[in-house]
């Protein structure tokens, strides 16, 4: 996870953000309980380690609100993960999002080297190998081939990777904080957050999908490292909706009643291990409302309602208030991450 300031412009829609208004709610307190599948997402390549998920996290300033967390017409339904059949709008989806090279000697793969095309452009790579003299010919394959600036993620206490890829000219480009946050609301202080005025939240599920899809770009303009970020229908609904990762519990909508309007979201991933923190992010309208604190609330408690005492989170090393909120419910520091950038115009050849 990564964190920053949500985009300056408001998500406004053309209808109401409810896709089928029913009567039917459920009302969350730092008690309820709720039984609904898992989630998760596709990670980015990463260098000799656990896999990073792409998606990244913002955080905002809090203070006291007035009014219940609702969560409206929970889990009612699953989202089909069939292909896209119809949209309402032309659009070109980007079919060549990953790659692999493999080294062969003889008749054995010894090392290979894969690529992903995150949706903001940026190709992040990694490199499975475990002799050194396999890197040259797959940094030379992989940059000769992509053309592309190229990126990838490092712990940054692992010194032999780090001079592994600085060896082909790779440069740290951003540090980012690993975070473990609890979500016991008698542990975070988030048992009484409540929601702003006329704000109530829905599940992923029970939104129109191209608005989501608009929000989420939006609210990753900011991300420190993802400008640009912008999905095509069908990978964003595989990357966010997949069947085996997907749970309407985590994955919530702030919605404005009453002007129509999207205010934010959160989206934990319920990965077995330890569910992560993926984004949490409020338009520029309703910041400074209490509203990313009282997000964060109603995800933690679907967390904790699963069993989980911890979710993790990484936040860029220059987004003070979003270290300072995470801190605030509790947060402690469990290591950093860089970010390291090898630019184009470096020659391919390398050795």
């Amino acid at each position: 996870m990564e964190t920053a300031w949500a985009t300056s412009r408001t998500t406004r829609r053309t209808a109401n953000p409810r896709k089928a208004r029913t009567t039917s709610r459920s009302t969350w307190t730092g008690t309820s309980s709720t039984s609904i599948p898992t989630t998760g997402s596709t990670p980015e390549p990463r260098s000799r380690g656990p896999a990073r998920f792409p998606a990244r996290t913002r955080m905002t300033t809090t203070r006291r609100t007035s009014q219940p967390i609702k969560i409206s017409s929970m889990g009612r339904k699953r989202r089909s993960n069939k292909p896209l059949t119809s949209n309402p709008k032309e659009y070109v989806a980007r079919q060549s999002r990953t790659a692999t090279w493999n080294l062969v000697r003889g008749a054995d793969t010894t090392a290979s080297a894969h690529a992903l095309c995150r949706p903001d452009g940026r190709w992040f790579v990694s490199i499975d190998a475990w002799d050194d003299e396999a890197w040259a010919p797959l940094m030379t394959m992989m940059a000769e081939e992509l053309r592309q600036d190229l990126h990838t993620i490092v712990d940054e206490s692992d010194e032999a990777t780090l001079d592994s890829w600085r060896r082909f000219g790779f440069e740290i480009a951003r540090r980012e904080l690993d975070y473990v946050i609890p979500v016991d609301p008698s542990v975070t202080g988030l048992a009484d957050t409540r929601l702003p005025d006329g704000i109530v939240l829905l599940s992923a599920d029970d939104v129109d999908e191209t608005e989501l899809r608009q929000l989420d770009n939006a609210l990753r303009a900011d991300v420190p490292g993802s400008d640009g970020w912008v999905s095509d229908p069908q990978e964003f609904r595989d990357r966010n909706f997949d069947e085996r990762y997907f749970d309407p519990a985590t994955y919530l909508i702030a919605v404005d009643d009453e002007r129509e309007a999207f205010a934010g979201l959160v989206r934990i991933l319920v990965i077995p291990r330890r569910p992560r923190l993926a984004l949490v992010g409020v338009t520029a309208t309703y910041r400074r409302r209490g509203l990313a604190r009282a997000l964060l609330a109603a995800g933690f408690c679907a967390v904790h309602n699963r069993a989980y005492t911890h979710v993790g989170a990484e936040v860029d090393d220059t987004n003070t208030a979003a270290i300072r909120l995470l801190e605030q419910a509790g947060g402690q520091r469990a290591g950093a991450s860089v970010v390291m950038t090898r630019r184009f115009s470096q020659p391919a050849s390398l050795q």
